[in-house]
This record gives structure tokens, sequence and C-alpha cells, in this order.
């Protein structure tokens, strides 16, 4: 027997529930027709054969728990029970399914169920572009068209915001779907929208690291409303920090080098090492000698940064994080002779990286053979060896004992390199964002341990890692679209809600035409700390001394800015 359909009606939507349907309403207008059930398919222990969850629709009950929750159960051929839950609340719902049984989760496809009778049953939408919050060159402003999928691999922002956000014709408010966890449940890497002829489902990509035995819930899978894109990261994060998931950070007053300007060496390598001096290379070109050239030639153009980011590959092996010695003979030295100057030197560090490090630190397929990330082998962050091995490190780096380097920071880069898919297997079982939120998290607390104002400078986008980031750095940029300006200011408001006290690294742009390179420079203090990649020419750019003077200037009144805000 079919129940009457129940009629919800909240401040910002409506919804009509049955064993069929969640249907949404805003502004009068039904936009979405989500399906109730939820497929949460699975993978046997070698990851090698998968099942699908497939479910019986007819065997759905569906009934009012309470005032504002609403309750679906049924049954399918891999759990012996499943429950859905909506939770009513005015300006939202949230959804999530309990599974009781046993089984390895390979995806929860919230909104998507597999039938016996149709091999997939989606929601309807009427949805006229998509957001994804995801940072990769070529794919900068992440709107989409949804009738196709968007699974973009996320590789600046690592983690992004895991929410989906679409604009609806003719209508003023935006409708998002974000996946909201609790601490130790991100066992996932992304969140994807899934296209089927003009229906939809959205995913996320556990791939068997989610362990059921009696029960699980799924993370909540958030629905509610928003002015904007921007808007519905805002509220996205206020679930996790309002809700006491996490903490937005540290807003307490922070020293004064800490606000830069930055001078980063990464493209000024790259001008050395095409240069009548170099061997063709921009790691080969990471040495001292080129480092204290560069700091002589920001002191002739008047640029008077606060902080020195010694870039990619300063080390002899990325692993051991040693200096190689035949570029950097005395890199405490180094360090020490430019404090004096009141300038602290960062140094880049690549994560992921096991280079010169011991086997039993690396991450295992279920094999038992090294997981290979690209063309080289990735460290387990939760071997209890590497955790030995990189406190050292760290302690090495930051620490102003005999024998360290007394470095101020690290730039943690590479975090696209994270170990990705059913073959990975850790020593702590983590996977996905809760993997290198462990890594991430270690870093910071054996750098703080060191030197309580050493800064982390690193560029995860999403709220869990806000209390970790010091600097939220908006990563690299190719420039080959002609408007930085924009580009960095869009980044900087998707890293700024995510990282509500950190500052903001700009960067830098793209060194590709005179025009939009002052563009991205002039604003950078507008949203951020200023960051020069490079102060030689460079085979295609050479800046004209106006410009020179132009970027002069504009440090100076931003530091002058920074001096009043840090006396206050």
């Amino acid at each position: 027997m079919k129940t009457t359909p129940t009629s919800v009606i909240a401040t910002s939507y409506s919804l009509e529930l049955s064993e069929t349907k969640i249907a949404i309403t805003l502004h009068g207008e039904e936009i979405a027709v989500l399906n109730p059930l939820t497929a949460l398919n699975t993978t046997n222990d070698d990851n090698e054969t998968f099942a699908l969850d497939i479910e019986d629709d007819s065997a759905v009950t569906f009934k009012q728990v309470s005032d504002n929750v609403y309750e679906w159960t049924s049954t399918s051929a891999l759990w012996e029970k499943k429950v859905y839950t909506i939770t009513c609340f005015e300006t939202h719902f949230e959804y999530t399914v309990t599974v009781y049984g046993k089984g390895r989760v390979d995806t929860v496809d919230y909104f998507g169920s597999h039938r016996r009778e149709d091999w997939k049953v989606c929601s309807s939408h009427e949805f006229c572009e998509g957001f994804y919050p995801d940072i990769a060159l070529g794919a900068e402003d992440g709107t989409y068209y949804p009738n196709n999928s968007c699974n973009i691999y996320s590789c600046l922002s690592v983690p992004p915001m895991f929410y989906h956000s679409f604009k609806i014709a003719g209508l003023p408010t935006y409708l998002a779907f974000g996946v909201v966890a609790e601490m130790g449940e991100h066992n996932f890497c992304g969140l994807a929208y899934n296209a089927h002829y003009g229906h939809f489902s959205i995913s996320t990509d556990q791939y068997g690291h989610q362990v059921v035995d009696g029960q699980w819930t799924s993370p909540k899978m958030m629905v509610y409303t928003a002015k904007d894109h921007y808007h519905a990261g805002e509220r996205y994060c206020d679930f996790y920090f309002d809700g006491g998931i996490c903490e937005r950070g540290d807003n307490s007053p922070k020293p004064r080098f800490w606000y830069g300007p930055i001078a980063c060496g990464w493209i000024e390598q790259d001008a050395y090492g095409h240069g009548p001096k170099g061997d063709g290379t921009v790691q080969h070109s990471c040495k001292e000698i080129v480092y204290n050239e560069m700091l002589e030639k920001l002191e002739q153009r008047d640029l008077h940064p606060t902080i020195l980011i010694i870039d990619d590959k300063w080390q002899d092996e990325y692993g051991t994080a040693y200096p190689a010695p035949d570029r950097w003979p005395d890199l405490r030295g180094f360090i020490d002779k430019n404090l004096e100057s009141g300038i602290h030197t960062f140094m880049w560090y690549q994560l992921w990286n096991r280079d010169g490090l011991p086997e039993e630190c690396l991450i295992v397929d279920e094999e038992g053979n090294s997981y290979i990330k690209g063309d080289r082998p990735v460290v387990d962050p939760s071997h209890p060896v590497y955790k030995e091995i990189l406190r050292e490190i760290v302690h090495r780096i930051i620490s102003s004992d005999e024998g360290c380097y007394n470095a101020a920071g690290f730039k943690l880069d590479f975090a696209f390199c994270q170990p990705h898919g059913r073959k990975v297997k850790t020593y702590s079982g983590k996977y996905g964002a809760e993997l290198l939120y462990d890594y991430i998290k270690q870093i910071h607390d054996y750098t703080k341990a060191a030197k309580p104002d050493a800064v982390i400078n690193a560029s995860p986008m999403h709220p869990m890692f806000a209390s970790l980031v010091d600097h939220a750095r908006l990563h690299d940029y190719g420039g080959g679209s002609r408007n930085g300006k924009e580009i960095f200011e869009h980044r900087a408001k998707l890293w700024g809600m995510a990282n509500p006290h950190s500052l903001i690294d700009t960067d830098s742009g793209g060194f590709n035409t005179h025009r939009d390179m002052m563009r991205v420079m002039k604003n950078q203090p507008n949203i951020g700390i200023p960051d020069l990649y490079c102060v030689s020419d460079l085979p295609g750019f050479k800046f004209t001394e106006d410009e020179w003077k132009t970027i002069a200037q504009t440090w100076r009144e931003y530091s002058e800015k920074c001096d009043n805000i840090c006396k206050e």
C-alpha cells in the first residue's frame, strides 16, 4: 500500500515525500525530483571484483518518524537492511543512508539506485549550470553543463570542498548538494556529479577503503539553498565550523614576517637554468648562488620581502630532505645570514615522495607491491617508521638547534600525488582526504613543536584543514587565458572561505604578457600576500623599468599597511 505523499514546507524550500521520490520546490517551481534510494556498491577483499547494490523498490516502506524526520527502509542484494533518513531544517535538509551487514563500500551513489527492472534509476533536475570548486589548469571557473558528468581529478585544490551547486534558469536561488563527514570519515578523494541522460546522481569514491562490519551510516548529504556558487561554498564551510566538526583556525595576532611580501625562487630557477650559466633544467638551478643573486636583484629593485621560499629541488633526495651538498654547501649559514636582514626562509617540501627512504615506508597494493604514482613509489604517512623519519626531517629543517637549518616554515607541494584507487593499502587503513589530513597534521604538529611561529604554507581547500594551514596558497597559474587577475580573485574567494583565518599566499602570475602580469601584481595586495617568483629577465618576458617601479611601489604600500596592522 502506498502512503499519501507528505509535504514539508520550510523557509527556503518545500518538499513532497513518498516511497518513490523527494520532490524539491523553490519559489513555487519544482526544480528537482530525487530518488530516495542510494546505491552502496561494494568490492571484495582483493578489489578485483565488484558488486552492484540492486534494490527491489517494491519492498520500500516510508514513514514519518518525528516532526522533521522521515525514513525509508529497504533491502538489497548486498545489504541485509538499508535505512534512508531525511532530517528537515528551515534552511536545508540532511540525508543519510545506514546499511546493515558486512562489506567494503566502493561508492556511495547518492540519489542513484540500481534496481531490478532498470540498470540505473537516478534523479531529475531543472539545472542550467553546475559548479564544483575544483581548481585545475584549463578548468578554472569550476562551472559545467549539468547534462554532462563532472568528475574532475583535483590537481591544485587537494582536497576541494565537497559540494556541487546549481543555477536554475529564471530563479534567484541556487540549489547545492554538499557531503559533510565527521572527522575520520573522509575516506574518499572527490565528489562526482554523474549525468545519466538528463538525470543525475552524486557519488563519493571510497573504493573499498570503508569497511562495514555490522552497521555504517554514510556521511551526510546536505541539500540547501544559496544566493550563488560562492555562497554555496560559504554555507558548506559553516556546516563544518558551526556544526562543531572542525575549527576555523587560529585568529590570534600573527608575527609581522607572516604578512610578507614573499619572494619565491621557482621561476627564477627557470630563468637561470635556461640562461648562459644553466644546464637547461629548473631543479638543478636550485642552488645558493642563484638565490644570492636573486636577493641582490630584489634589493636593487627596491623590493624587500620578509619571506624567501627556496623551491624545488634543494634536496639531494626528496624523501630524506638533506641539502644537495654541491648546490647548498651551507644552508644553515645562508638562512641565518638572511634572517639578520629580516628575511625568513621557507623550504619547499614535496609530499608523498619516498626518494631515499626505506621500502617499509611505502604504500603498497593488496599484493604487497609498491604503489606507484606517476613514476615514483609513494610514502605511507601512517606507517610508524615513516612517522619517526618525518619527525626528524621536520625538526632538522625548522629547529634552531645545532645541526639544524633554522627555517621559518614549509611550502608543502605535490598534494596531488596522493594515492588513488582500490589497490591502495596503508598501515592505518585510511584513504583520501583523511590520509592527507593525517599527513599534513603530522608536519604541522612537528613544525610547531620545533618553532611555534613557523609557517605551514599549503593548498588544501577544505574546512577540515583550516586549523593546519597558516598560509593558504593559491597555487600555480599557467596564464594562457590572459585573465590572471580574475582567476586569482576567484581562487582567493574559495580558499578564503575554507581557511577563514589563514593568510592568502597569492602565488604568482604566468609571466606571459605585460598587461596580464601587471594586472596580477598590482592586484595581489587586494586579495592576500604579494608573491614574486622571478626578478631576472626570462627568454620570453622582461619587465620594463617603469613596471619594476610600479611593483616596488605596490610592495611599499602593502608593507606599510602591514607594519601598521602589527603595531595595533
